[in-house]
């Protein structure tokens, strides 16, 4: 897999690795600058200071709610300074939209209630090494689910007249 095919998926599963090496899976929003994904985060966010103790990433392309829809690729990530930053944030906007725009007015005006709140540009460049994963398919994930008897499902409420 390369970056123009992760470039065109609209989230990025984005895994990195806490000091003891367990993997913590983030989406998150992409934009292509070159031969590297960029993304930005907060400066003071979970994702930021694990990639400060480790810079090695899994990434894949997800849906908005984290679930991987193709392969995993090992990669390398490195922070931006605040000229990239500025242009990773545009590159986001331009990708996203109003939803990019009301995010990142969301969080200039909660910014205040974090310990630091800048934002932090953070890129990535594939390493080359791809990790095939299974995607677990629609109707098998339904069939996994607990069926409940008629009329006793948890949105099954008893009306009374």
């Amino acid at each position: 897999m390369d970056v123009g095919t992760l470039a065109k998926s609209r989230y990025l599963s984005l895994t990195t690795f806490r000091r003891d090496g367990t993997p913590v899976v983030t989406p998150v929003w992409l934009a292509r600058q070159g031969d590297e994904l960029v993304t930005s985060s907060g400066s003071s966010s979970g994702k930021a200071k694990r990639l400060r103790n480790s810079s090695r990433v899994l990434l894949a392309p997800c849906d908005m709610r984290g679930r991987v829809t193709g392969d995993t690729v090992e990669g390398t990530a490195r922070f931006q300074d605040q000229a990239e930053t500025a242009v990773t944030i545009s590159l986001i906007r331009q990708r996203y939209g109003l939803q990019a725009r009301l995010a990142f007015w969301w969080y200039s005006r909660h910014a205040e209630a974090r310990p630091t709140g800048a934002r932090v540009g953070i890129a990535f460049r594939l390493d080359g090494r791809e990790r095939r994963c299974s995607v677990i398919a629609a109707s098998s994930v339904s069939e996994q689910r607990p069926r409940w008897p008629r009329g006793r499902g948890p949105r099954s409420v008893r009306r009374d007249r």
